[in-house]
């Protein structure tokens, strides 16, 4: 991994005796989950913490006591900072966010103070964010230009907190850069997806990063949107094997277009998935089964 920072974790300590969090809770781990994501999208890529510190992880919780505790296993620095949460409980989400914020780089401070490091980099990126309003909303990645030169494409993402609300999109520019269309891809985390690229002058490729194994660190097939530019169709090709299984069982449960689904099980059995004899089996007994539960477990053996 080398010897930069590679991440930072954001975590809510529960109290003593207390083994499931309460609804508010949830949220303000939902908050904290939203500002680690966002945090280390915006984190240097070579950024040295003490000696080869790889991941700092601040912990919020309710035991005073505990306050400013730290813990060095290996390259790992975990920091508690005492905050009581659940005051947070009548706030709304914007106020909410920005005070565990607060929080979250006041445990940084105290990292940087403890090992000299320069906090001013942690302090450019709170500052943005509250720019923004605590969500990102802008453009990812460079424009790319289509093979005859006559349009550009790039990603542009929306990312908050309620994940249904989060969307990838993708706008064009003609040759003069004027912004022409905006096609809409989905409600995706942004993050999910980082190339581009042109499959000819009117159809754009958007490449997901596989939730296995990213094309970055060895060639694998590439689940991708297609979009046609002319008529503004954006059109999904599962390539992987999960993938065109998963697709096939959305097709079959949620949209019940079920000669579509027979097509991309067929697809996924061809590519070796495991799963997909146990849908075929139970459809067979019972062609208006569509609980996923269901149909995804091994048919009873007939006597």
């Amino acid at each position: 991994m080398g010897k930069y920072l590679q991440d930072l974790m954001y975590r809510v300590q529960l109290p003593a005796g207390q083994k499931k969090l309460t609804p508010h809770q949830q949220l303000v781990v939902q908050s904290t989950s939203f500002l680690e994501n966002i945090f280390n999208f915006y984190l240097p890529s070579r950024y040295e913490v003490g000696q080869n510190i790889w991941r700092i992880i601040v912990n919020l919780t309710l035991d005073e006591k505990t306050d400013f505790n730290t813990v060095v296993s290996g390259f790992v620095i975990e920091l508690n900072i005492y905050f009581d949460y659940n005051s947070l409980i009548h706030l709304d989400e914007f106020n909410r966010k920005k005070i565990l914020l607060i929080q979250f780089c006041r445990g940084l401070e105290f990292i940087c103070q403890k090992y000299s490091c320069d906090f001013s980099i942690f302090e450019a990126i709170q500052q943005k964010l509250i720019l923004d309003n605590l969500v990102y909303h802008d453009f990812y990645k460079d424009k790319k230009a289509s093979p005859d030169k006559q349009h550009f494409v790039q990603m542009k993402g929306f990312y908050t907190e309620d994940a249904e609300k989060c969307t990838l999109s993708v706008s064009l520019f003609d040759k003069q850069q004027n912004e022409k269309a905006t096609f809409l891809v989905g409600n995706y985390n942004f993050q999910w997806f980082d190339k581009l690229k042109w499959l000819d002058n009117k159809t754009v490729g958007v490449f997901h990063i596989n939730r296995v194994q990213s094309y970055k660190s060895k060639k694998v097939a590439e689940d991708y949107f297609s979009i046609d530019i002319e008529t503004g169709s954006v059109q999904y090709n599962p390539v992987t094997r999960e993938s065109v299984f998963d697709y096939g069982l959305k097709l079959l449960t949620e949209e019940n277009l079920i000669e579509k689904a027979f097509y991309y099980f067929e697809q996924a059995k061809k590519l070796g998935h495991g799963k997909v004899e146990n849908i075929l089996r139970n459809l067979e007994t019972d062609s208006d089964l569509r609980d996923k539960a269901k149909l995804l477990q091994t048919p009873k053996r007939q006597k």
